[in-house]
């Protein structure tokens, strides 16, 4: 549970989740675009190739060492030169779930997949407001959606997929 009177000890009182939808026609071009960005800022030392680029990390590192290397206006440059390669050079759309911690009546140990849930829901919504077909991938495979949901894992990866048929699961 967040603590304002202790915010170093129980981090931000937001947890957000965030999903890039892409258009499967936009995702090879948007695969390059990503990659050109990642191997830029390896190129320039900034942050390994195979590191993966995690904006909370950025913004306050406290679990990978590599964040805590760059300088706080060289973390926050990156942060605004992903978002601009995201809004200005990708076609896609963002969803984005908010959980106040502040108000939330969820026990911690339920925010992470709760969270994950309503961006799920969001993303679904999505799809059936479009009555189009998608994949939806999370980057932990141990962040499952709540209620019980039965979805196949790729534990070999460390993701898990989840195939829509037109906006229902």
């Amino acid at each position: 549970m967040y603590d304002a009177a202790i915010p170093e000890h129980t981090g931000s009182p937001y947890l957000i989740y965030s999903g890039v939808i892409i258009h499967e026609k936009k995702w090879k071009q948007t695969l390059h675009i990503l990659k050109n960005f990642r191997k830029r800022i390896a190129r320039e030392g900034i942050l390994k190739y195979d590191q993966e680029l995690h904006c909370a990390e950025l913004v306050d590192p406290k679990k990978t060492g590599a964040y805590a290397q760059i300088s706080v206006p060289d973390r926050w440059k990156l942060i605004e030169e992903f978002c601009y390669t995201i809004g200005a050079e990708v076609e896609s759309t963002i969803i984005t779930v908010i959980l106040d911690k502040r108000i939330s009546s969820l026990a911690p140990a339920k925010y992470t997949t709760e969270t994950v849930t309503k961006l799920f829901q969001a993303f679904n919504h999505f799809l059936k407001q479009r009555d189009e077909y998608g994949i939806f991938f999370f980057d932990r495979a141990r962040h499952i959606p709540s209620k019980n949901m039965n979805f196949p894992r790729r534990p070999e990866k460390n993701l898990m997929q989840i195939r829509f048929l037109k906006g229902g699961f």
